[in-house]
């Protein structure tokens, strides 16, 4: 390549550069505007233009812009502006871009989900729902967490309890038990034992294991669980 032609392409990149440098910047929330300004996702795909053509890239830089909105001093209130709505159509564009990626997964449970609001916790959740079906194999982890978290900060236990059931359903053969069969360890720990004995023998019917030491281990579950029924009905017929 001529020395004229690398002194083009590297003129064009700098252009490049510097229009995504402007476009990233008029995004930029400033800080006297309230942090309920998320502006709407644009219509066109963002991330390969943000990434210069590299989706992957673009994905990364709408993840570390979006950040930029839980950075500064009170980080919690600020959150509790946001809207979620559009926080989420942004992780998702995010998501599209970033193939296998459990980053956008992490900041749907971890981050946003742990704002103490629980209607927009709620929200981040869903997401974590919706991401883990795309991709179990890698994101189990990161749905588990966000399964316990909603568990613990929501009145409502209908949508944790179909989390875990997509955990148990969903998960890869090599999560431990802990997240697989998570729903249990929920359902005791609500005194729902009938529940939780109806899930475990239906686990243990359809065989389930990997190992007869995971089988024997869920055995003993039910027996304690059976126990744990024979004390309650005893308790209540004193």
């Amino acid at each position: 390549m001529s020395r004229f032609h690398q002194g083009r392409l590297l003129f064009l990149l700098l252009l490049a550069v510097m229009g995504a440098h402007t476009w990233l910047t008029s995004l930029r929330p400033e800080s006297r505007l309230l942090f309920d300004q998320l502006p709407p996702v644009p219509r066109i795909p963002v991330a390969p233009v943000a990434g210069l053509g590299d989706r992957e890239a673009g994905g990364r830089l709408i993840t570390l812009w979006l950040q930029g909105y839980d950075t500064q001093a009170a980080a919690d209130l600020r959150l509790r502006d946001l809207d979620y709505l559009r926080l989420r159509q942004w992780l998702v564009q995010a998501d599209l871009s970033l193939a296998h990626s459990i980053y956008p997964i992490f900041l749907a449970a971890m981050i946003y989900g742990s704002v103490p609001d629980p209607g927009r916790g709620k929200v981040m959740y869903e997401l974590a729902r919706e991401l883990f079906r795309t991709d179990p194999e890698t994101r189990w982890y990161w749905f588990a967490m966000a399964t316990s978290l909603a568990w613990h900060r929501l009145a409502d236990k209908d949508l944790p309890l179909a989390m875990a059931e997509d955990l148990y359903r969903m998960a890869p053969a090599e999560a431990p038990d802990w997240a697989r069969y998570l729903k249990l360890y929920l359902l005791r720990s609500a005194n729902e034992v009938e529940m939780a004995l109806f899930m475990a023998r239906r686990a243990l019917e359809e065989g389930r294991f990997a190992s007869e030491r995971d089988e024997q281990a869920l055995a003993e579950f039910i027996q304690r669980l059976e126990e744990q029924k024979s004390e309650g009905e005893g308790g209540h017929d004193r």
